[in-house]
């Protein structure tokens, strides 16, 4: 392997590393329990569907509600070098 494709390579696995994202809403009412969800993902994210049903885990309704990557998520991202993506759902629901 030439140390161009070297280069290319550790660069294209840098870049990828250093995405991160959150998403997160925020409704401003006293909130009640939080639930925390473990989505799986592949390939970077890429396959997967995943639904979360406010309405089954929160009788009254939702607070809050985000994703983000939890450092267990990380882990199993790079340990599988980006085949298995997990995230993590957090929802907070209405006391």
């Amino acid at each position: 392997m030439s140390r161009f494709t070297r280069i290319v390579l550790s660069l294209a696995l840098l870049s990828s590393l250093s995405a991160c994202y959150r998403t997160r809403l925020d409704v401003p009412v006293s909130g009640g329990p939080l639930f925390r969800e473990r989505q799986h993902f592949f390939l970077f994210g890429l396959i997967g569907d995943n639904e979360v049903r406010l309405n089954l885990q929160c009788s009254r309704g939702a607070t809050s509600f985000g994703d983000e990557f939890m450092p267990s998520d990380v882990l199993f991202s790079l340990i599988s070098l980006g085949l298995y993506t997990p995230k993590t759902v957090l929802v907070r629901c209405a006391a």
